[in-house]
């Protein structure tokens, strides 16, 4: 979970691999088609959350680098939809989703 007082950051648009070292609470603001499938700046045990702010951003599942529950792509979420990840062993595991 975020700790108290933590602010939101907005992700490089257009990245597919976008640094979330700098927080633990994002938005995305993607102006194109984008299939984030990493995230850089991870550190063992981060948790990031991630609120879709925009219409092009999907999630790529991979076993060894962004593992999302049931083992499948999460194409086209909605806005306001958000996901959460903590980083072990070098793996962004999805530990919750939700869609709004």
């Amino acid at each position: 979970m975020p700790t108290f007082g933590s602010k939101w950051v907005g992700l490089a648009v257009n990245d597919a691999t976008p640094d979330v070292s700098g927080g633990e609470i994002f938005y995305t603001q993607n102006t194109a088609a984008t299939d984030i499938t990493d995230f850089d700046g991870g550190v063992e045990g981060k948790r990031i959350l991630i609120l879709v702010m925009d219409a092009n951003t999907d999630f790529f599942n991979s076993d060894t680098v962004l593992r999302l529950l049931g083992g499948t792509d999460w194409d086209t979420p909605n806005i306001y939809d958000t996901i959460e990840f903590i980083f072990r062993a070098g793996v962004w595991y999805e530990v919750h989703r939700q869609v709004n």
